[in-house]
């Protein structure tokens, strides 16, 4: 007796679809989100890399505004110059570069007289840092405890921990050495020491890893370096240490795309 092969049903099938829908349906959900999670960490990148040449640009400006107020300033982004157009109070019109829509203000810093050496804020952390830039042995006190290591480059990465710890490290991220700090290491003053020595330019990055502000007030004059934020709530203060005058401003620049804002930077920009 002969049996006739049976084949999948109708039913049988569209319980197939129904259960393969089920499975697929929450794994797009998954694959969507991944795609617009990695979307918007290119995008925060591409933000902040636009945002960081925009601040270059109000550094290496000769001036920000004259006697009638904050003036036009011409920036090169993307090896393209863009000029940013406003009102004399430091509110400039916002533009276009690439997808994103920048927005720029700017305001007069009075919180610190710059212009005076002596300078009238109070610090509750001092780093000094001494030692041979052409060697890069560099010598560090934090509140007179003394930190030495060699760097073997124009580099150091600073951070301040919750923990008060503060850490210094090299640009690959391995740490050279670390001390103690107080609860109250907000308001830092970064000096150099008599006989620190300086022939290439030390880039100082200060990374605030507490929820706190901090705010850092480097010595101008000889000691050829710069000090650049690098993550956290950081403000940068440059002080005289001559009798010329100065003045430090506020820059807030934010960074908009399809409406909404991605990117922030707050920074200073002393002239």
């Amino acid at each position: 007796m002969r049996y006739k092969k049976k084949g999948f049903s109708l039913i049988e099938i569209i319980v197939s679809l129904a259960i393969v829908a089920i499975i697929m349906i929450p794994l797009s959900n998954v694959i969507l989100t991944s795609v617009k999670t990695n979307k918007g960490g290119e995008d925060k990148q591409q933000a902040a890399y636009v945002a960081q040449q925009v601040l270059e640009g109000l550094r290496n400006s000769s001036s920000l505004e004259n006697s009638s107020g904050f003036i036009q300033q011409t920036i090169s982004v993307n090896s393209s110059n863009k000029t940013f157009t406003g009102t004399s109070d430091g509110v400039y019109n916002p533009i276009n570069i690439g997808n994103f829509v920048v927005n720029l203000n700017l305001s007069r810093d009075t919180s610190v007289n710059l212009s005076d050496p002596s300078n009238t804020v109070s610090y509750d952390g001092v780093l000094t840092i001494g030692g041979d830039n052409t060697s890069k042995n560099y010598s560090f006190s934090v509140n007179n405890s003394q930190c030495n290591f060699t760097l073997n480059e124009d580099s150091l990465y600073i951070e301040v921990n919750d923990d008060n710890t503060i850490y210094f490290k090299k640009r690959d991220g391995t740490t050279s050495t670390f001390t103690t700090i107080g609860e109250t290491f907000s308001k830092i003053k970064i000096a150099f020491a008599d006989n620190y020595s300086a022939t290439n330019l030390l880039n100082i990055y200060l990374k605030n890893n507490r929820k706190n502000e901090i705010s850092s007030y480097m010595e101008r004059g000889s000691s050829n370096s710069a000090i650049t934020p690098n993550g956290g709530v950081v403000t940068v203060y440059n002080i005289s240490t001559n009798k010329n005058k100065t003045q430090s401003y506020n820059v807030n620049i934010t960074i908009n795309k399809n409406g909404n804002s991605i990117y922030n930077l707050k920074s200073s920009v002393v002239k």
